[in-house]
């Protein structure tokens, strides 16, 4: 929840009739030893300023921020032990720990799952001034180590930061202006991890960007060494035939930048799937990579739901990958699987132990190749839900089979 608005959630009054409904007390009884608290409006006793607001404002990760928490809370309170737990999986799981004592370290809580699951849901701050008078529904027996069992607790359940809890061997240890103080110490919190959050999410963009430039700054070298090949070609030899394949060159040039600007804002996720016939592609495929005295057959013809222009770049990628790290007239072979279809070659094939890194960035045993292609072929076929594994082919070289 957001801290600053608290109050304007779940009344404080339903966490006392829990209480009361769930540890042996028979209807609400306004004095029931667990009462949570509702303080008034924030007031100004920590400043932007301050020596932990400062902690929170010059952090970069999230971690200094909730050790900052449960540093200064419990030099605020004076408590035995304060600690924030974080809801993972169904359960909570220790995100910061600050004791008075080292041995208060794994000192453990004497609380069940429920009753914490029942604070964090109402999103109220909540304290019990004796745990001693609070039966098993919510307080675990105390541990035979404890020579002075935990007495008072306050807890403070927070959306971002999960739930703030302290304890302390003595009774009524927590007052409501100690309260106050600590949500407005939580709240501090709360704008760090909003912009540490805000700013991971923003660096994450970058990142994509950058690799969606490196993509298509790849991708876009192969139409460009077809458009310039077929241009001296027509320059020599002053025929029509190879500016037409200038011309479709550069018109693949202008769909993948097209593709470059859509996968920009929308993201590497595919949502325009269509029903495609996988040998047309193929073959506008090959028409793209600059193939030499290489040679296409496809085995089988099918029906596939794809993202067209993305499928084209996909076997596009594999095609330049044969070609490049082959020797001569190599043969490409695409076929129907079960499931999906194979791209697969009788050039020399990749090593067994090499064939996990062939789809991370800059992994490339040509020197004339900057080995993105297989990386790319990667993450289209994730955009799309696909898996994709190496095998080696009938010929000895390689084998790639889509799982579509």
């Amino acid at each position: 929840m957001n801290l600053a608005r608290y109050a304007k959630r779940a009344s404080s009054v339903e966490i006392r009739r829990w209480l009361a409904e769930n540890c042996g007390h028979k209807g609400y009884r306004p004095s029931l030893p667990g009462k949570p608290t509702e303080p008034t409006a924030v007031s100004p006793m920590i400043n932007v300023h301050s020596e932990p607001s400062l902690d929170f404002i010059r952090a970069q990760s999230e971690g200094p921020v909730y050790r900052s928490i449960v540093e200064r809370a419990r030099s605020m309170l004076d408590a035995t032990v304060c600690r924030v737990l974080v809801a993972e999986g169904g359960q909570f799981v220790l995100r910061a720990n600050g004791s008075s004592a080292s041995t208060d370290t794994q000192r453990p809580l004497p609380l069940t799952d429920n009753f914490l699951r029942e604070v964090y849901s109402r999103g109220t701050p909540c304290v019990i001034d004796d745990l001693t008078d609070v039966r098993s529904a919510a307080v675990t027996a105390a541990s035979a180590a404890d020579s002075e069992p935990l007495r008072s607790l306050l807890m403070i359940p927070s959306d971002t930061i999960g739930l703030f809890i302290a304890a302390d061997e003595r009774t009524d240890h927590f007052s409501e202006a100690e309260t106050e103080r600590v949500v407005q110490l939580l709240t501090f919190a709360e704008h760090a991890l909003d912009r540490i959050h805000s700013q991971a999410r923003q660096n994450a963009r970058g990142e994509s960007l950058e690799e969606i430039i490196g993509t298509y700054a790849h991708d876009l070298r192969s139409p460009l060494q077809v458009a310039m090949g077929n241009l001296s070609i027509a320059q020599d030899s002053g025929e029509d035939l190879h500016l037409e394949k200038v011309t479709g060159a550069l018109d693949r040039m202008d769909e993948l930048l097209g593709d470059m600007a859509r996968l920009a804002t929308t993201g590497k996720h595919v949502d325009d799937l269509q029903e495609v016939e996988l040998e047309r592609i193929a073959e506008k495929a090959w028409t793209s990579v600059p193939t030499e005295d290489a040679t296409l057959r496809v085995e089988d013809s099918l029906q596939i739901y794809a993202d067209e222009s993305r499928l084209r770049q996909l076997l596009e990628n594999l095609f330049h990958n044969a070609v490049d790290h082959s020797y001569g007239d190599v043969c490409v072979r695409l076929g129907m699987l079960d499931s999906g279809f194979y791209v697969e070659d009788d050039g020399p094939g990749i090593p067994v132990e090499d064939r996990e890194e062939v789809f991370e960035w800059q992994t490339s045993s040509s020197e004339n190749h900057s080995g993105m292609g297989l990386r790319i072929v990667k993450s289209i076929v994730d955009a799309h839900g696909w898996e994709i594994d190496i095998h080696e082919s009938v010929d000895g070289g390689t084998r790639f089979e889509i799982i579509t």
